[in-house]
């Protein structure tokens, strides 16, 4: 732990469950966001949360992995990270030989998502892949191997965002964006246009996220026709090159987004100055996000505020990254996201050379 306005550095721990680009899934507890942190460990041949308090110096146990954790710090969402890790390698855990490709390729009732309460330990699956498939269902989930990311507790607590993706036959994989309520298990869907990479809760009934709306690529890729081996091939060709920003936002469709949960209503953000993928943030009162963007195959990035009040953006930089990193699983996302008072960011990056966490102070301009 580091004190920003001293500089003094606190060792709390070390961990055996880390990954490039979600680390240990460390971080604040609520009600207060001060006084324990929560990370993933690996003990006895398996995953485990440690709970540490800061200010007694105690930690505690829990025998499973934790992904979100609810506002009041009570409850965490989770998942099997070491389907993870085989499916998305960089985001999830390995243990050697753990998961077979039988058990990838099946759509288990025994696996999904699960709900752990963090005062007693309890554990008990929330909703199962096969539960998943069920709802919506589309053809292409037979075949497919399936897993759950990117889970995330909305700002009220009601209702957790996580991604439903799936291999299918012409290579690449389908993405759905669902809710669930952490109670009852039930699912909502967000978007089912097969891409929706990136998002983040603006209130507690938004939603922003880079997804598609164009009903061509979608309605194509679920009728199957991309099953052809020529076009196979040449969606491998595509795939391998960096589509410019005007075709997918005017050809394919593919934009940031607010979905509004409630009313069902969903309107372009910034069309035509926000025009690549990242990874949002949103502030608390809901006016700014920061956002960044993918590398350039010479590994540049932008990093940029946006003001939902003015429609405005502020560009605020640019980071090279080594580029023998840029689309590997060791790469270096900026992934921007705010201090709670929504004064400054913290980013990720390589353009100094190591991989380092730097804070960005944009007090000045938000408060403008």
């Amino acid at each position: 732990m580091f004190d920003t306005e001293t500089g003094e550095r606190t060792v709390l721990g070390r961990t055996d469950a880390w990954n490039f680009q979600q680390g240990s899934m460390l971080q604040w507890l609520g009600p207060d966001y001060n006084a324990r942190v929560a990370f993933n460990d690996r003990q006895d041949g398996q995953f485990v949360t440690r709970i540490h308090d800061l200010e007694t110096g105690t930690r505690r146990t829990i025998d499973a992995p934790v992904y979100t954790v609810s506002p009041d710090g009570t409850t965490a969402l989770t998942l099997d990270f070491e389907r993870l890790e085989r499916m998305r390698p960089g985001y999830g855990y390995a243990l050697p030989d753990s998961v077979t490709d039988t058990e990838l390729r099946s759509i288990p009732e025994n696996d999904g998502i699960y709900r752990l309460d963090l005062e007693s330990g309890d554990q008990e699956l929330l909703v199962s892949f096969s539960e998943l498939c069920s709802f919506r269902h589309l053809d292409s989930m037979a075949g497919g191997d399936h897993w759950v990311n990117h889970l995330m507790f909305g700002p009220n607590g009601e209702r957790v965002a996580f991604l439903h993706r799936w291999t299918v036959e012409h290579g690449g994989f389908h993405t759905r964006l669902l809710t669930i309520d952490p109670d009852s298990g039930d699912v909502e869907c967000v978007t089912d246009s097969g891409r929706a990479p990136h998002f983040t809760w603006r209130s507690p009934t938004e939603i922003l996220a880079w997804s598609r709306q164009q009903d061509t690529i979608t309605d194509a890729s679920k009728s199957g026709v991309f099953d052809n081996p020529i076009l196979k091939l040449a969606l491998s060709a595509v795939r391998a090159i960096e589509i410019p920003s005007w075709i997918r936002q005017n050809v394919i469709g593919d934009r940031f987004y607010l979905f509004d949960l409630d009313s069902g209503e969903i309107t372009d953000v910034a069309p035509g100055t926000i025009d690549r993928d990242g990874h949002p943030s949103v502030t608390r009162n809901g006016r700014w996000a920061i956002f960044d963007t993918y590398p350039t195959d010479d590994g540049v990035r932008e990093l940029f505020l946006y003001d939902f009040d003015t429609e405005s953006r502020i560009d605020l930089g640019t980071f090279d990254s080594p580029t023998e990193f840029v689309r590997t699983a060791r790469r270096c996302d900026l992934h921007p996201r705010w201090n709670r008072a929504g004064t400054s960011v913290c980013i990720d990056s390589m353009h100094e050379g190591t991989r380092r966490v730097y804070e960005i102070d944009v007090g000045d301009v938000v408060d403008d």
